[in-house]
């Protein structure tokens, strides 16, 4: 960890501690905005193969300070489930609401996140007007509306009652046309941005426990002050500094820490990994996946957001950093499938999501044909 970081905690003071927000140009230290006006901002997603705007949400959402709530909206009800259901998103704990769920269960989720009990929301144009959530500062198109009116509606969800707010919209080269009709019709300034890099998303997990180590009340510090004095006792106190918060927030923030133990088998010297493919279309078989993979893959079973398998530890960060697949170190197994089961039936298949509706059909339609060979059985030994 750099000095500059330990240098931050130590000056700090404990008062009026700084914000960090990513998102923002720079991506620096700064006090909160005091700007009573909506930004609108527009983040251009790199066309490389292992960021995908899932990916690029991710590290939006990761990039926003401790404090800061937002709003993600999608195109349709599909695709906020697909978002909330995402991996690495669903571990930064966006929840979903769309119109699908019984109004008891809406109402609660946007009594919750008024209450900052949620702090990102995934939504559908059925919160873009006609709801009042005061203190909102995050605004997030996960991609451009259909029309531009839609822009319009989404984006006076922040910036209400004379507070600053943000609009983020992330867009590839595919969404640009859209982007330019919306600017025309806003008549609005649009920001150019671009994601944060991992080690900007790295400095800001450091500086977001430096922000929390100072916030630590005295109740729970004081019966440490003696073994605080011990560990600095021979003069370096900021090597000691730098342990703490080290261990405090490592690179696990970005991602979940290798276990010696697969989570998803039990095997030692493995790695729980999940690699996405929602539709199970970039890899219609494992064949097809070990051929993308760049290093082995044990134990490989379909799951309901894309692949399970065993990889080696000592494999693990290569398989990432490779970018050939995008994939997430398991903190939990998903529910698994057999791909074998779900080929389909005499070479034409059933997709996996519809093998155990199909398994039914088939067991009712055998049980109507013996019950059909039944009676006509009876009735013959009838007339006899």
């Amino acid at each position: 960890m750099s000095d500059a970081v330990v240098s931050k905690v130590t000056e700090m003071g404990g008062t009026n501690p700084a914000k960090v927000d990513l998102v923002a140009s720079g991506f620096s230290y700064r006090q909160p905005a005091t700007v009573r006006s909506t930004t609108h901002r527009m983040i251009r997603l790199p066309e490389r193969a292992n960021l995908t705007r899932y990916r690029g949400l991710c590290h939006v959402l990761r990039g926003l300070t401790a404090d800061r709530q937002a709003l993600i909206f999608a195109n349709t009800t599909k695709e906020a489930l697909a978002i909330a259901r995402h991996p690495a998103v669903e571990a930064l704990g966006v929840k979903p609401l769309h119109s699908d769920m019984p109004q008891s269960q809406r109402d609660w989720l946007l009594n919750s996140f008024r209450g900052r009990r949620i702090r990102f929301l995934v939504t559908t144009d059925l919160l873009s007007r006609g709801i009042d959530l005061p203190g909102l500062q995050y605004v997030i198109l996960f991609r451009p509306p259909e029309d531009p009116t839609g822009y319009i509606h989404r984006a006076g969800r922040t910036g209400r009652a004379g507070e600053g707010g943000e609009v983020i919209t992330l867009y590839d080269k595919g969404d640009w046309p859209m982007m330019q009709k919306i600017m025309e019709a806003t008549k609005q300034n649009f920001e150019n941005s671009s994601l944060p890099t991992e080690e900007e998303l790295r400095s800001h997990a450091y500086a977001a426990v430096a922000t929390e180590i100072l916030s630590v009340p005295s109740s729970s510090w004081k019966c440490l002050e003696d073994i605080a004095r011990e560990l600095v006792s021979e003069g370096k106190a900021r090597e000691v500094l730098a342990r703490v918060v080290s261990l405090l927030n490592t690179d696990a923030q970005l991602q979940p820490k290798k276990s010696r133990v697969s989570l998803y088998s039990g095997v030692p010297d493995f790695t729980a990994v999940l690699i996405s493919d929602f539709d199970h279309t970039l890899y219609p078989s494992v064949d097809a996946l070990k051929s993308r993979v760049p290093c082995p893959l044990e134990r490989v079973r379909k799951a309901e957001a894309g692949w399970v398998a065993d990889a080696p530890n000592a494999s693990v960060d290569y398989l990432i950093k490779s970018g050939a697949v995008e994939v997430n170190i398991l903190d939990r197994v998903p529910k698994t499938f057999d791909a074998e089961k779900t080929k389909k039936a005499r070479g034409r298949g059933v997709p996996w999501r519809h093998a155990r509706e199909l398994t039914k059909l088939r067991a009712a339609k055998a049980r109507h044909k013996r019950e059909a060979r039944r009676s006509a059985l009876r009735e013959g030994m009838r007339m006899s």
